[in-house]
């Protein structure tokens, strides 16, 4: 796959950023720098030969990435992990129309072997929330408070993090398979009887390993996949809110538009004229 060295900076809605500038503490995690990012339209970076490592784990919308040779979705609740010195590439993904993300760029990755074990970009199952709230939190203290024992508090949790995301790199096969059968499926009434049957393990058990993974319940995860597919069909297709909540599994538009203002921050039909209206701008509609 040819890759030409792009550093699209345009469309970025917001943009927090920790530098070891700002917080010499992050030399001692490894790390160049770490933030969060909302961006839109054209943004995209495409590097042949990086020199530092990078991680970035979806909030919200989509972006695309490069791994195995081809642009590939990542979506919520997905991370991508870029090797040093290897070829890397990830742009907002158009269908979704923005993509929020938060980061961390690494100086070495020798303290995280779990985390950069392939020699090749990585894209996995991962929730972003842990991640997220250190990078926040560390970026609130150092622009306003500026504590050292609060900075070193959430440097703490930062590191905790990134080593969650290693840990997570090991997804149990049956709750991996589980969630690919649901998705595939949305439409049909999936009662957690029925996702414990799908999976073959105990309640209990799928609890479990549903937080240790995605860090929420099977059923939030199964309303975020809903809401997920939700998006795709807004965008590209121009079905009433009636179908596409039945199709996405809802029992009518009322209930899906709830869910979806509750975890979007705005109805439907304001989600589908805001992505077309930048999917148009972007070219791809």
């Amino acid at each position: 796959m040819q890759l030409t060295r792009t550093e699209s900076f345009c469309d970025v809605i917001e943009r927090l950023e920790v530098s070891r500038e700002r917080c010499p503490l992050l030399k001692e995690l490894g790390l160049i720098e770490v933030g969060i990012t909302h961006a839109s339209g054209n943004w995209c970076f495409i590097r042949p030969e990086p020199v530092f490592g990078l991680v970035i784990a979806t909030i919200a919308g989509a972006g695309s990435v490069v791994c195995n040779e081809s642009w590939q979705e990542a979506g919520w609740e997905t991370v991508y992990i870029m090797p040093p010195g290897v070829a890397h590439g990830y742009r907002v993904d158009q269908r979704f129309g923005e993509w929020k993300y938060t980061w961390a760029k690494f100086e070495t990755t020798e303290k995280y072997p779990e985390l950069f074990q392939d020699a090749r970009p990585v894209l996995m199952p991962a929730a972003s929330y842990a991640l997220e709230a250190a990078n926040r939190g560390l970026f609130t203290e150092v622009t306003r408070g500026n504590s050292p024992q609060l900075v070193g508090i959430w440097c703490d949790l930062l590191r905790a993090s990134l080593a969650s995301l290693a840990n997570r790199r090991a997804i149990d096969p049956r709750i991996e398979k589980l969630w690919e059968v649901v998705a595939q499926r949305l439409n049909e009434d999936w009662e957690v009887a029925k996702l414990v049957a799908e999976a073959h393990v105990g309640r209990e058990h799928l609890r479990r390993l549903c937080q240790r993974h995605y860090g929420c319940s099977p059923r939030q995860r199964l309303t975020r996949l809903r809401l997920r597919k939700s998006c795709e069909l807004l965008l590209l297709t121009d079905s009433t809110l009636d179908v596409v909540a039945e199709r996405v599994g809802f029992s009518d538009a009322f209930c899906f538009s709830k869910a979806f203002a509750r975890e979007y921050g705005m109805p439907p039909s304001r989600y589908r004229e805001k992505a077309r209206t930048s999917a148009r701008a972007s070219g791809m509609v």
